[in-house]
């Protein structure tokens, strides 16, 4: 019980907003939040891969089987020229069935002929069984077969998109929460809690409606708004903002104790500023991203690559694979070990083979680094030395070199 409580606490902000019924999808599962005025005896539908998880206040409760129809009829040449003149509505494709007035009509494609029953016969056919409870009242969620995900799109001009994307079906308008987390749907099962208040004031506090997600308790939720019905999928394409200022910047990685290197190119990031005021500011979840680039006044992908989570006022970093025009010659000049530390020298020779001069960064990773010497004809931009990593970001024309000496301190125990 307390670890279903402790979940349901991330979703039940939405119910001090909304008086109405809602929807929180998950990345790989959708819970639907139905507000029970009190009722005597209650009776709804469920399809095979939707359960019942939890049940505020309940005097009694069962899920079982809809009884099968008994009686169903083949339609006839004169029931489907009928059909063809009356109001009729799709209420689902699979099995295809039709709604009149009075009659419903299913497609059995395993003998290619129309079937026609009773309008009151309409739940058998859409639903494998169903939830009856006693004395009910509160809250009542229902897993749904949902799920979502995202895509970013950053234009040459630093136009930022998300598009957020929902798979599965949904019959009617709701209000659409998404939570950036994953549920087990077999560790849930169905509960009583009458004893709400705890629970629902844990996350008892306004949140502004945003294109991007407001963070709650560590978790990332999108408020959607509302969503039309959907059978299949449905997006929503949002503009985050506009970036003012990103760079495409090479990057040079260096494992401090890997002894032997061969002439590579340098590996190729795009940078920006996730501040308001670069014109972005808000926390920015994983996901895939194209990038675009113009000419001739069109616009194409140039490339496909991922975000990594970035909070905001964080620095964000797009992988955009190696480059062409920067290259980079590695030596080891010396190497010195004891019993307390090893020591090396390393040369670096960059070549630029573009017109324009271009931002460098190099970066060495370890353990207990410590950054002893440095000699360059470039121009150093920015040094930093931690434990773990140096860094250094150098201004290159066409080419240049840099001599450094690092040495990693061994633990002594």
């Amino acid at each position: 019980m307390k670890k279903l409580l402790i979940i349901l606490s991330i979703f039940t902000l939405p119910i001090f907003i909304f008086s109405s019924d809602y929807l929180t999808i998950f990345k790989n599962i959708g819970l639907y939040i139905k507000q029970i005025p009190y009722n005597e005896e209650l009776t709804l539908y469920l399809n095979n891969d939707e359960n019942v998880i939890f049940i505020e206040n309940a005097e009694f409760y069962k899920v079982e089987k809809v009884s099968p129809i008994e009686y169903w009829t083949m339609c006839n040449d004169k029931d489907l020229q009928n059909l063809s003149y009356i109001p009729f509505k799709i209420i689902n494709t699979n099995p295809l069935t039709l709604e009149t007035n009075q009659k419903i009509y299913v497609f059995n494609s395993q003998i290619n002929m129309w079937m026609k029953t009773e309008k009151n016969n309409l739940n058998k056919f859409l639903y494998s069984k169903k939830f009856v409870a006693k004395n009910i009242e509160g809250n009542l969620i229902i897993t749904k077969p949902l799920s979502w995900y995202l895509y970013y799109d950053l234009k040459s001009n630093g136009d930022f998109y998300i598009t957020y994307t929902i798979k599965g079906k949904y019959d009617q308008p709701i209000h659409v929460w998404l939570i950036d987390s994953y549920l087990n749907e077999d560790t849930f099962t169905i509960n009583r809690y009458s004893e709400n208040q705890e629970t629902t004031n844990y996350l008892l506090k306004t949140v502004e409606q945003v294109s991007g997600p407001t963070i709650v308790d560590e978790t990332p939720i999108i408020d959607l708004g509302k969503v039309q019905p959907f059978n299949g999928e449905f997006s929503k394409v949002t503009k985050l903002g506009t970036i003012k200022n990103f760079n495409d910047i090479p990057i040079l990685n260096i494992n401090f104790y890997s002894n032997s290197f061969e002439n590579k190119y340098l590996d190729l990031y795009r940078i920006f500023d996730n501040t308001e005021n670069n014109g972005l500011g808000i926390p920015l979840i994983s996901g895939p991203i194209r990038i675009y680039i113009k000419k001739e006044d069109k616009e194409f992908i140039k490339y496909v690559s991922e975000l990594f989570k970035t909070a905001k006022d964080e620095e964000a970093k797009i992988f955009l694979g190696q480059t062409w025009s920067v290259i980079s010659n590695l030596y080891i000049l010396d190497i010195i070990e004891t019993k307390s530390y090893i020591e090396k020298t390393f040369e670096i020779n960059l070549i630029n083979n573009d017109l324009s001069n271009k931002d460098i960064e190099i970066i060495f990773n370890g353990y207990n680094l410590e950054l002893l010497k440095i000699d360059t004809d470039l121009k150093i931009v920015e040094k930093n030395a931690y434990s773990d990593q140096i860094t250094l970001k150098v201004k290159l024309n066409n080419k240049g070199k840099i001599i450094i000496s690092i040495r990693s301190n061994k633990k002594i125990y």
